[in-house]
């Protein structure tokens, strides 16, 4: 059974406004929305919360508030530094460092399960914040979860906590159908990228599923 919540306050794309003589044009949008999968913790443990309290999160809890690394490379030292470990743990680094910089007040994020599952899809509603006060995921961003369910697709996804989709349209579009995702506009719109086939999408993003 599925749960839908009110999409009637949606954040929708502003046109910049270029009538003005001598004035040059902008770009259109203000910037380009993105989507995102999140895992929420090992088989979706965290999910009824995510959804009852409004939010989704990560974990890495020892890296502390996440706002004082420049870069992924500072991440990625202190990461290597704390788990004593000699593995690349690139994934890990990259789910960090987007979680705090790169995902955006009104992205589209689709929580998953396992490699087939879908849980819902909502809009993120703030900046990152660290709530070491947590039991558990101290990283946590504020979203606006406008549907639940249980959607099972017959292709296959990555299982990194935190992947941006955002590139492969014809991936995103498969999942606006499964999920009934609300949006007024197309991924092909948001995105200026060579149009992949499902097939061709995951290959990609499995190429980078490398070790964490």
């Amino acid at each position: 059974e599925m749960c839908i919540r009110d999409s009637s306050n949606m954040e929708r794309y502003k046109i910049k406004d270029t009538s003005e003589v001598g004035e040059t044009p902008p770009p259109a949008y203000e910037r380009k929305k993105h989507f995102w999968l999140i895992a929420p913790s090992e088989n979706a443990r965290l999910w009824d919360e995510y959804y009852e309290e409004d939010f989704m999160s990560i974990g890495w809890d020892d890296l502390r508030d996440l706002r004082k690394f420049e870069n992924k490379g500072a991440i990625n030292k202190a990461m290597k530094k704390l788990y004593q470990t000699e593995s690349s743990k690139k994934n890990d680094t990259l789910a960090c460092w987007e979680f705090v910089s790169k995902i955006e007040i009104g992205d589209i994020v689709i929580a998953k399960e396992g490699r087939d599952r879908f849980l819902g899809w909502g809009i993120v509603t703030s900046d990152y914040r660290y709530q070491p006060d947590r039991h558990e995921h101290h990283h946590v961003r504020s979203v606006d979860w406008k549907a639940k369910g249980n959607w099972k697709a017959d292709f296959q996804q990555v299982v990194k906590s935190l992947t941006d989709i955002t590139k492969y349209p014809d991936y995103v579009n498969k999942l606006i159908q499964l999920i009934g995702i609300e949006i007024n506009y197309s991924p092909n719109e948001i995105e200026s990228v060579k149009e992949y086939s499902i097939a061709v999408s995951y290959t990609h993003l499995r190429a980078h599923e490398t070790e964490a």
